[in-house]
Order: structure tokens, then C-alpha cells, then sequence
């Protein structure tokens, strides 16, 4: 494996952090005694001039910084995006549920693909019937559905492999072109 450049980061299968380096966790580390790297990444993730804060990939996901044919530009350093979405009656595609029924008596209390909500139950008390070729069909009250769900946020994360995020503490001085 080739020399790392202060300021690298790179993945370790590691359950430890090999010396020279250390944890993408968004530690904050005195640049009196870590001013090689500091002149390296600076205060580009949080920090001032005594202290400087490591990148923070913990439950995150990298992403290039810069802009992509149609997408919105990213600056190093900058983070974004949540863990969980909670969508708004605003944000689904235009839709409508339809519900029919027919006024036939029910024969059956085991609904499918292929039965109608009965008319008029039989003494039985079936629900469901056979649709009779779409004959008396009846538009049932807008009231008979529901709105479903509960304003909860839903996950929204792409599928992950836990690994650990080193940062080089020492190694080759980057050269700037």
C-alpha cells in the first residue's frame, strides 16, 4: 500500500485506530500539536484558531464535493440530508382511491381482487360480492376511506456496511498544483 498524504482519508476494516491516524468522528484536536495537518484541511469542518475539528463521517454517508450536470453545488466540508422523512399530503404524486359497491346481497366474507362490497347483506352477513358484470354499480360515500398514516417520519437511508473512517495524521505533505 502506498504512503498515505497527511489529511487522507481512507476506510479500515479495523475494530482500532492504527497510530498516525485518527477517527473521522468530528474530534476537535489542538493545532499546536497538529499543525501539519491543520495546514492541510484547516477549519473547512468546524473549529477556530486554536482548535480545529476533524470530519464527522459517523452514520453518514462521503460525497464529492463540487457539482454534477443538473445538481446543486457542495462545498467541502459542507453536510446535509436526514436520517428519516416525514412526506406531506403535498409532496405524493396527485391520486384518488376509488371505492365501489353494487346493491346485490353479499355471498361471500372473504375479500379479493374480484368481490364489490355487497348492497344489502344476506342473513348471513356477507360483505362481498361478485361484481355482476358492472351492473349497479354505486358510487360509495367519500367518507368510506380513510386517510391512513400517522405524520411519522419514515427511514431514508440507503443500505450501509459499517466500517471506520481514518484520517492520516502523518504522512507526505500533500503538494498543491
Amino acid at each position: 500500500m502506498a504512503d498515505q498524504f497527511v489529511g487522507e482519508i481512507r476506510l479500515l476494516p479495523f475494530m482500532f485506530v492504527p497510530e498516525g491516524w485518527a477517527s473521522c468522528n468530528g474530534a476537535q484536536l489542538p493545532v499546536s500539536q497538529n499543525q501539519v495537518l491543520y495546514a492541510v484541511i484547516g477549519n473547512q469542518f468546524g473549529g477556530n484558531t486554536t482548535y480545529f475539528t476533524l470530519p464527522n463521517l459517523q452514520g453518514s454517508a462521503p460525497m464529492g464535493a463540487g457539482n454534477g450536470n443538473g445538481l446543486t453545488p457542495r462545498t467541502l466540508g459542507q453536510s446535509g440530508g436526514a436520517a428519516g422523512v416525514t412526506l406531506l399530503p403535498t409532496q405524493m404524486p396527485t391520486h384518488q382511491h376509488d371505492c365501489t359497491g353494487n346493491g346485490f346481497p353479499g355471498a361471500s366474507d372473504t375479500p379479493d381482487n374480484t368481490l364489490l362490497f355487497g348492497g344489502e347483506p344476506d342473513p348471513k352477513f356477507y360483505l362481498y360480492k361478485e361484481n355482476p358484470t358492472n351492473q349497479n354499480l354505486v358510487p360509495m360515500s367519500p367518507q368510506a376511506l380513510q386517510n391512513s398514516g400517522g405524520n411519522q417520519a419514515h427511514a431514508n437511508q440507503q443500505p450501509w456496511l459499517a466500517v471506520q473512517f481514518c484520517i492520516a495524521l502523518d504522512g507526505a505533505f500533500p503538494v498543491r498544483p
